[in-house]
């Protein structure tokens, strides 16, 4: 972490995200109720891998608080290398933990256990 750090105005900091959000919801909702396509608007329960979904959002808006944060000193004191090895790491640990439970559990309530505990470990 540098010597100086920025001011956080929780304001700035929320406001666009919340839009951003708001308006993902609306399209959403407006493309369920229309009957858009299922790869936009899937209507199964937790959108499906839909495109047009909030749960996107989490990879987007982590990127934009991440660079947020660095810019204003609160970054890695690393650079970001090790941060960057560490969240690969995870990944690898939570999909490989997925993959298992979907190959060799039956029972989908066991798989979603199992996932919940590779997500801890990661």
């Amino acid at each position: 972490m540098g010597s100086t750090v920025g001011r956080l105005d929780i304001k700035d900091w929320i406001l666009v995200p919340a839009l951003i959000t708001l308006g993902v919801t609306v399209v959403r909702l407006l493309g369920e109720m229309l009957g858009g396509p299922q790869i936009l608007f899937g209507s199964e329960a937790g959108g499906g891998f839909s495109l047009v979904g909030i749960v996107w959002l989490v990879l987007i808006f982590g990127v934009y608080f991440g660079k947020k944060l660095a810019r204003l000193g609160y970054g890695p004191a690393s650079g970001g290398g090790r941060a960057a090895l560490g969240l690969l790491l995870a990944l690898a640990v939570i999909v490989a933990g997925a993959l298992l439970a979907i190959l060799l559990v039956e029972s989908l309530w066991m798989q979603a256990g199992l996932f919940v505990l590779f997500s801890w470990v990661s």
